[in-house]
């Protein structure tokens, strides 16, 4: 029986920029195809995969795909991002030192330290200077062998994000922003996708006798087994630490997987002041700290959603992270603006705790009565609780008011208000007497007056907050 031949069709790729560069053009059957003369190529149906660049623009990938039943010349249109600033995926240029300390302020100089760790070079230490956008190109992460080129100096992010950051290695090991660590990363964010195998973070793919402090993940963060996490795949060592840090992307492997560090190898692994809102993927996960180990020094970790592995982190609300009470726990790192910021941030806004005894018409609950009487703030008081009007006092018989704060307090809350007591009583029907808190009688409050008094109606007494 004879073979029918393949149908071959004419491919036409269409951009909305002019002169692409178009890397790759494969088949499902991982065969290049090559344009002719004329920029056309030849093929058949099937899935293409095309991946195309140009300077100042992001990376495209995307898979186009001809149908069995098509006719004619197959259009794969390509439609470029632009990326003012973006690196292009090729270019390295050595950055400037001060001190000793690289002054990283694009993605090609942040290449060129990639280079030159991955190659074994000493000098490592290094500053970012601005936000910086890698593109979505193909990134190699900064040291990729442990047996000699792990980063060992200290880089200092202060505060700012690596964004477009891209690796799609299914079968690599030790993938983020930087593979392997033996030194020090502070204040870094990282967000865009990568995928690895095995010891693969955001921030850090596995991490040795080194810190990560003050950083955030927001990367979609995949490993096809195990040891995966928002800010470190796998802490190998005793000496290990994270610190100050959370992850909001969404993180998946077979095994070992969190929100924080996918595997804490060692006991001694140190992982404190940490939170995760991704959603968490796999077996033997943890909303900040997946894997088997004990989690003895997994100390102040909280996740809004439970896992398999719940040792040393504490389940929280979505309302708790918006209301600033994780914040405060967090400690000093943490801040967050109440109202606007949806979870705590990393040099956020100061917020204060706020423990209060609520009088209502002259009786107190005391804070061992009634626990729950706790607020958090960013300086100002509430006018109301409850839908009732409150006025606020720092001592128990309520004669100093206060309408803010800057620092945890114990306060006095009192509830209600009049605007002048004929708009209560009817002289005729009731003898009615002001007092002042000292115990002198004094004439009735006029209409706008603030202050606390005590009035006396027949005989009964009672707190009026005005």
């Amino acid at each position: 029986m004879p073979l029918n031949a393949l149908k071959n069709y004419t491919i036409e790729v269409e951009c909305n920029e002019s002169d692409p560069d178009i890397t790759n053009l494969y088949t499902n059957q991982d065969i290049t195809l090559n344009p002719d003369e004329n920029g056309k190529y030849i093929g058949w149906a099937g899935d293409y995969y095309v991946t195309a660049s140009k300077a100042g623009y992001r990376a495209f990938r995307h898979q186009f795909s001809i149908s069995e039943d098509a006719e004619g010349v197959q259009i794969f249109k390509i439609d470029l991002t632009e990326a003012p600033g973006a690196w292009d995926g090729k270019t390295i240029t050595e950055p400037k030192q001060l001190d000793n300390v690289y002054q990283i302020s694009t993605g090609e100089e942040l290449a060129w330290l990639a280079a030159q760790v991955n190659e074994g070079a000493e000098n490592q230490d290094a500053i970012l200077l601005n936000d910086i956008d890698l593109g979505d190109y193909d990134w190699t992460p900064i040291g990729t062998s442990a047996m000699s080129n792990s980063y060992l100096g200290n880089f200092d992010g202060q505060g700012y994000e690596v964004k477009g950051l891209y690796i799609n290695v299914p079968d690599g090991y030790y993938k983020g922003l930087f593979g392997l660590l033996e030194g020090t990363i502070t204040s870094l964010t990282t967000s865009g996708s990568i995928i690895g195998y095995s010891s693969i973070g955001g921030i850090v793919g596995q991490l040795y006798a080194g810190t990560v402090n003050c950083c955030v993940n927001h990367a979609t963060v995949t490993g096809y087994d195990t040891k995966v996490g928002g800010i470190v795949g796998n802490a190998y060592d005793s000496a290990s630490k994270v610190l100050n840090s959370y992850n909001t992307g969404e993180i998946t492997g077979t095994s070992s997987c969190g929100g924080i560090v996918g595997a804490n190898r060692k006991d001694g692994t140190v992982i404190e002041n940490v939170f995760n809102i991704g959603q968490i993927n796999g077996s033997s996960a943890g909303s900040c700290v997946g894997g088997p180990k004990d989690k003895t020094n997994v100390k102040n970790a909280f996740g809004i959603k439970e896992y398999e592995i719940t040792e040393g982190q504490t389940l929280v609300t979505e309302d708790q992270m918006r209301s600033g009470e994780i914040a405060w726990q967090l400690g000093e790192a943490f801040g967050q603006t109440i109202g606007e910021d949806e979870h705590p941030v990393i040099g956020g806004t100061k917020v204060f705790k706020v423990e209060y005894v609520l009088t209502n018409n002259g009786k107190n609950q005391t804070l061992e009565e009634e626990s729950a009487l706790t607020l958090y703030t960013n300086g100002a008081l509430p006018t109301e609780l409850n839908g009732e009007e409150v006025h606020w006092f720092t001592d128990a018989d309520m004669t100093i008011p206060v309408t803010s704060v800057d620092s945890d307090s114990t306060l006095y809350a009192g509830i209600g208000k009049i605007s002048g007591i004929h708009n209560i009583f009817d002289e005729d029907k009731a003898k009615v007497r002001w007092f002042n808190l000292q115990g002198i009688e004094v004439n009735e409050p006029e209409s706008e007056t603030n202050g606390v008094f005590i009035r006396v109606v027949n005989g009964r007494s009672e707190k009026v907050i005005l």
